[in-house]
């Protein structure tokens, strides 16, 4: 008799605001609260993962508005955050949030809008063409909507909602700016939160890092604390992390040559995001 067993598939643990990715069926994805940036990542940021936004136009506040978004949707599915800033309690009170009288979106509106239009004025096409829905531009299937939520800039996170999550210790803020905290006691901090978190995915959110806030940091301090935090990550699975770089170490010139490839190499992935320059 063979002593050889079947090694059978691992289940995934079940959280709210994920699914599996559609690149493996062994890993989590959650959405990063922007459909189009959803599409471009194949579905979403896998967990455990961390993905660095570098912003080099220093008259945008790209890098910024895309780690707002990561914190909305994170607070709008019931996830632990993180917030690392120089003010993070400022930071999150400028978080956008659900349209006035809005908390979520039902992702069958646009396919009964669609259904409920004049069918005296539809055209008739091929079968198979009359068949499909509208276009949406998130990846995946009918809960693409519910999986990433959509969110007015106009509108602000709720103070007492933001009181709540503190008081339950499901919104975490680590203050850099004081000369006796290093980037090390920020990877302690970090790490026992997402230790005590397992209930539940932790986003770990640190806009504009290396900004003046942070002190005298050079190339190889912005490295060594990039891979840090990933490892901090792969040993908790249920982390991810979304950082934004401040724009003077969004370039070359800072960094030296390959200092974007270097930071891809330190992180789990590095996108470049500037506006159009209308040439």
């Amino acid at each position: 008799m063979s002593s050889f067993k079947r090694k059978g598939k691992q289940a995934l643990p079940s959280y709210s605001g994920t699914r599996v990715s559609p690149a493996s069926n062994l890993s989590l994805i959650t959405s990063t609260g922007i459909s189009s940036l959803d599409d471009i990542l194949g579905g979403g940021l896998p967990l455990s993962c961390s993905l660095v936004f570098a912003a080099p136009d220093i008259h945008s506040s790209y890098g910024e508005l895309i780690e707002k978004y990561f914190v909305a949707q994170g607070l709008a599915v019931g996830h632990s955050i993180c917030v690392v800033s120089e003010d993070p309690d400022g930071f999150m009170r400028d978080v956008m949030w659900f349209a006035k009288g809005q908390n979520t979106r039902n992702g069958n509106d646009s396919e009964e809008e669609y259904k409920s239009a004049d069918q005296t004025q539809k055209v008739k096409i091929a079968w198979r063409y009359e068949k499909m829905k509208q276009f949406q531009t998130t990846t995946g299937d009918s809960d693409a909507d519910s999986f990433c939520q959509v969110f007015e800039l106009s509108s602000r996170v709720p103070e007492d909602l933001i009181e709540e999550a503190l008081q339950i210790k499901r919104l975490h803020f680590v203050k850099v700016g004081s000369e006796d905290v290093s980037t090390a006691q920020i990877l302690g901090k970090i790490s026992s939160y997402i230790k005590t978190e397992t209930s539940r995915p932790m986003r770990i959110c640190i806009p504009g890092l290396g900004s003046a806030g942070w002190g005298d940091l050079g190339p190889q301090s912005v490295l060594h604390f990039l891979h840090s935090l990933r490892a901090i990550l792969r040993r908790n699975a249920h982390g991810c992390a979304s950082i934004s770089l401040a724009p003077q170490l969004s370039t070359e010139r800072w960094g030296g040559a390959g200092w974007m490839e270097k930071v891809g190499w330190a992180s789990d992935g590095t996108m470049i995001v500037s506006g159009f320059s209308g040439r």
